[in-house]
Order: C-alpha cells, then structure tokens, then sequence
C-alpha cells in the first residue's frame, strides 16, 4: 500500500477516470497516453498518482502547466515567458499557443506557424520532456 497521508494533502484528490488492470497496475483513463501505474508511481503528466491503489489529482489547486502565447510574435517576449517558465520546474509542461486576431485586435496580425516551430524546437533542446 502506498502513502495514505497523501491523501490528506490538500492539492491532492481523488479521480474517477481509471480501472484496475488483471496484472495488479492502475491504468488512468484521462489522456491517450494510458499510463499504467504500479503504487506510488506518477504518470507521464506527473499531475497525476497511484496512492491507494486508485489515481488522485496532485496538483489540485496548483498550476500544472503553462502556456505561452505570441500576442505580439515578439521573439523577446518569447524569452522573457521562458526564463519564466524555466523557473517553474521540470514537472510543468510547457505548451505554446497561436494568437489569432479577433475582437478589438483585428489588426494585430495572427502568429506565423513558423514562430510555434521554432519556439517548440528551442524548448525541446532545453528540456524535451516538458514540451
């Protein structure tokens, strides 16, 4: 059995979305990656856990990504978010996201997918398992 104490933590709660499997592991059912789980270990996303032989959230209440998006596709303001999110660990996925105008900024232009390329390409050199 695994840490019950956890339990009690506030950023970690119970899930619905997972089953036992036949050969004694957990199997959390929310992404496609299907992470097969022995007690105390983490799933790929690390925001989730077998304690107790079920899956719990441990990032309840907590950031459990962060997402860059290119407002302007200024390539200094793309440095300054990363030494941001460099600061946050190497359990926060990082994920980048396209701006595209609507509103009252029709007349900023949309970012080129060129910009999400590139910027995908720097990221995973740094740290390729946040990406």
């Amino acid at each position: 059995m695994g840490d019950s104490s956890a339990l009690y933590d506030p950023h970690t709660m119970p899930t619905r979305y997972w089953h036992l499997l036949e050969n004694g592991r957990v199997q959390c059912d929310v992404c496609p990656r299907r992470c097969r789980l022995h007690e105390g270990q983490r799933g790929l996303c690390f925001a989730r856990a077998r304690v107790d032989d079920q899956i719990v959230l441990t990032s309840y209440g907590r950031s459990s990504g962060f997402c860059v998006a290119f407002t302007y596709n200024d390539p200094v303001i793309f440095w300054e978010y990363a030494a941001d999110v460099a600061e946050l660990g190497a359990e926060v996925p990082l994920h980048f996201s396209a701006f595209h105008p609507a509103h009252k900024m029709m007349d900023v232009p949309g970012t080129p997918a060129a910009t999400l390329t590139r910027a995908r390409r720097i990221a995973r050199r740094a740290d390729p398992r946040r990406v």
